[in-house]
């Protein structure tokens, strides 16, 4: 175990462990038991359907043109599979390293390696692009008690420029010549270098990734953009939905559009590279977005108890799913 990973993980038991010295456990415990069974089976499908449905179909969409031969039924199966699969692994290894298993898994379904790639990077720009965008909409509305109307604006403005850099960034992977141009030059510039002509091997490895690439970029059309963000916004909406069952079962009344921004907080304090699975992370984010609604720690702490709760049962599911390949000798 590398010094980086047990960092990783003192980081994240730290900073839940921290969280619950700041709240009234008996009001934590009082609230964590009072939701009904139908909220919480509710709720948890809700989530089911947008982190693993909605955002394997926006992966599908992107990556439907890579592979050739295959059913594009199989091809979504094979993807919702993998999406379960990796956060069972997220649960032990850094974002990092589980997005090198999807990588690896996407190549075995036959996507290849710079699609694959381009594919796991799509998926994070329009999950930040959405979040910035959000957050840039409920600063713009000025509904957060706790922020002053002049830091609303310039926040607003803020999470608005970053919402744009971020969707200039993603269209480059839907433009005709954009990225594909760009790696087409610079695989041209290596395969001419001496070091890399001698390499047979290498240069020969190089050009069909490019080629692979450059025939699946030439069937994407500015509309898969469009679709794209539709399956991440489904995904966005679905999580977000299955957090306002949570929040207003606690007697929280926020509107949705609020909870909109509260999602969008969580996702981004998940993504600390410095956490295993978000854990803690995302627990901080949902109190101290909900704070700003004027909501106490312990009921925030509560939300964020719950959604780990889901991510954990989702995980489960994918060690099940990746047992039952390695029964059956075979991986995705």
């Amino acid at each position: 175990m590398s010094l980086k990973f047990i960092i990783k993980i003192v980081c994240s038991l730290g900073v839940l462990t921290a969280l619950f010295f700041f709240v009234d456990l008996e009001e934590f415990s009082r609230a964590i038991t009072a939701f009904s069974g139908l909220v919480i089976t509710g709720s948890f499908l809700i989530n089911l359907a947008g982190a693993v449905g909605a955002n394997s179909a926006q992966i599908y969409i992107h990556v439907r043109n890579a592979v050739k031969g295959v059913s594009r039924w199989k091809l979504f199966v094979a993807i919702l599979e993998t999406d379960f699969i990796v956060r069972f692994y997220s649960l032990m290894l850094p974002l990092g390293a589980t997005a090198g298993i999807r990588w690896h898994r996407f190549n075995t379904i036959g996507i290849g390696v710079l699609n694959s790639g381009a594919a796991i990077v799509v998926n994070k720009l329009q999950q930040i692009f959405l979040a910035l965008l959000f957050a840039s909409i409920a600063f713009g509305l000025g509904a957060m008690s706790a922020v002053p109307s002049n830091a609303s604006r310039l926040l607003a403005l803020g999470a608005g420029l970053g919402a744009a850099l971020i969707f200039a960034v993603l269209s480059g992977f839907f433009v005709r010549g954009g990225y594909s141009g760009l790696l087409s030059y610079l695989t041209s510039k290596l395969t001419s270098s001496t070091r890399v002509r001698k390499r047979w091997d290498l240069s020969t490895k190089l050009a069909s990734y490019m080629q692979s690439y450059r025939l699946a970029t030439e069937e994407v059309r500015k509309v898969d953009l469009a679709l794209v963000l539709i399956w991440g916004v489904a995904s966005f909406i679905l999580v977000a939905w299955s957090q306002a069952l949570i929040i207003w079962a606690l007697g929280i009344d926020l509107d949705f559009l609020d909870i909109l921004f509260v999602r969008g907080v969580v996702m981004l304090a998940m993504m600390v590279p410095f956490s295993i699975a978000g854990i803690g992370f995302r627990e901080l984010g949902t109190v101290g977005s909900l704070a700003l609604y004027g909501v106490s720690k312990d009921i925030g702490l509560v939300v964020g108890v719950v959604l780990f709760g889901f991510q954990l049962l989702i995980s489960i599911m994918g060690g099940v799913f990746e047992l039952g390949h390695i029964f059956r000798g075979r991986r995705i």
